[in-house]
């Protein structure tokens, strides 16, 4: 099954938060993607070889070159791959982070795996992110490491539910299936972000094409 997909560079851009000062990752997370499904609209790719594709596809992104990542980390996804059913608190709890942040970005992704389960639209979810991005701009108790970790995770989360929102198939199959949902795929690319222990967009970008043939139903 190929992907239907419309004007994504357009939808790419909807989802920004001009107070966010971390919303390149995002914004570059998106722009890595959208080609990826270019290249790979039917998404069925091993963890290997969507990270192969996905760092090939960043290596010709000059906003990502500017960014001076490490390569990405096709173990660490394997790794954490798994952690979906335990929403992914293992891989957060190996993040560089103070515990308080640790806390703020469980409880993103919580959030997110529990409104999969309800009838919450990506709408509602951006104004929801927008509110928790102020709340952490506004706490004091966090160091700057940590608001970059946690305001990179939430603009990932924010602008990756936006275009899988769009792209995923309405089909009843599809819709039957809950780890096959905009809002899910949503929190493994934005978790994927941080699968090495720190920030690092391009493995949460090749995150996106593992986690959609680990969900697809037409894969199973």
């Amino acid at each position: 099954m190929a992907l239907v997909i419309t004007s994504l560079s357009v939808y790419a851009q909807q989802p920004a938060n001009s107070r966010n000062p971390f919303d390149n990752a995002g914004r570059i997370h998106n722009q890595l993607v959208e080609e990826y499904l270019r290249r790979y609209p039917s998404g069925h790719q091993g963890i290997n070889e969507a990270a192969t594709a996905m760092q090939a596809i960043a290596n010709n992104n000059a906003e990502y070159r500017g960014l001076n990542e490490s390569p990405i980390d096709a173990r660490a996804i394997e790794a954490g791959a798994p952690d979906i059913k335990n929403n992914f608190r293992n891989v957060v709890n190996k993040v560089k982070v103070s515990a308080s942040a640790k806390t703020e970005i469980q409880s993103l992704i919580d959030h997110m795996f529990t409104i999969a389960d309800g009838t919450s639209g990506q709408a509602e979810f951006h104004r929801y992110v927008l509110a928790y991005e102020d709340r952490v701009l506004a706490n004091r108790s966090f160091s700057e490491q940590d608001k970059k970790v946690i305001l990179s995770v939430s603009s990932v989360a924010r602008y990756s539910t936006s275009l899988w929102s769009r792209t995923l198939p309405a089909t009843q199959a599809a819709q039957s299936r809950r780890w096959f949902h905009w809002v899910i795929i949503g929190a493994a690319d934005a978790v994927g972000t941080l699968a090495g222990g720190g920030v690092n967009v391009g493995t949460g970008a090749a995150a996106s094409g593992a986690a959609y043939t680990m969900t697809n139903p037409d894969g199973k």
